[in-house]
């Protein structure tokens, strides 16, 4: 196999980490390495090895990459991951983003394609390669609790018919609950050393629960989600979060 050296584009996440493809952001990479090779998947298709030698290994657990294939190239980058470079840094860089309460986060702004991209994985449906986007979780529990919230009214409005007064307060409630929603997004928890404490969760008018409570539970809305087991607690995010 002859060794090659390739540059290539490829499309960046619009933010690392939150879900979502640039049109704009674009990385420019250079490949150096063989210019075919054989590496070994897991049971999902996850590369785990660059040149297997295990002569026991199955046919479906083992495939060839291309690297002189533009739909393979960034396979094969990810794959070999520099291994064939003898010195290779990537000179990181980065600008402080401040927090909403305060805290400092470095934001790479030249990243690696495995600093925004999962290991590829074998899709054996399609017969192709897939290159996932690296994702990390976003978390804000009152933003939950008011999603909780509002389905309650939501789902008992879809269903009955309620007094004027009453559905004049779920119709107040739905608008401020949605505005507290959009105020008090999820949280990108990498970001932050601890998590800011949000304001107090809109609570339910007593009356339309009580009107609630005098007929069934709507149809096709689960038990736990109605008014004995919301958790009406204004609390949240109170733990630390490391990045």
């Amino acid at each position: 196999m002859a060794q090659i050296q390739q540059t290539f584009t490829y499309a960046l996440p619009t933010e690392l980490y939150v879900a979502g493809i640039s049109t704009v952001g674009i990385g420019t990479y250079t490949y150096v390495g063989p210019d075919t090779f054989t590496v070994e998947i897991d049971g999902q298709g996850r590369i785990i090895m660059v040149n297997p030698t295990d002569p026991d290994l199955s046919p479906e657990r083992k495939k060839t990459i291309n690297a002189n294939s533009s739909s393979e190239l960034p396979v094969a980058y990810l794959a070999v991951n520099h291994s064939y470079e003898d010195s290779w840094d990537n000179n990181d860089t980065y600008t402080n983003e401040t927090q909403s309460n305060g805290d400092v986060y470095q934001v790479l702004t030249n990243p690696d394609l495995d600093d925004a991209y999962d290991t590829p994985r074998w899709d054996a449906q399609t017969g192709t390669w897939k290159i996932d986007q690296l994702l990390k979780p976003l978390r804000n529990d009152a933003y939950n609790e008011a999603q909780r919230r509002k389905d309650y009214l939501e789902n008992y409005k879809k269903a009955y018919q309620f007094s004027d007064a009453i559905e004049t307060k779920i119709d107040a409630y739905l608008v401020g609950i949605t505005s507290y929603m959009n105020a008090n997004p999820p949280y990108k928890t990498w970001k932050f050393k601890t998590l800011p404490t949000p304001p107090a969760i809109p609570k339910i008018d007593a009356d339309i629960v009580a009107e609630f409570m005098k007929v069934p539970t709507p149809l096709g809305f689960s038990e736990d989600k109605g008014a004995s087991h919301i958790q009406f607690n204004a609390n949240a995010n109170s733990e630390n979060v490391r990045n």
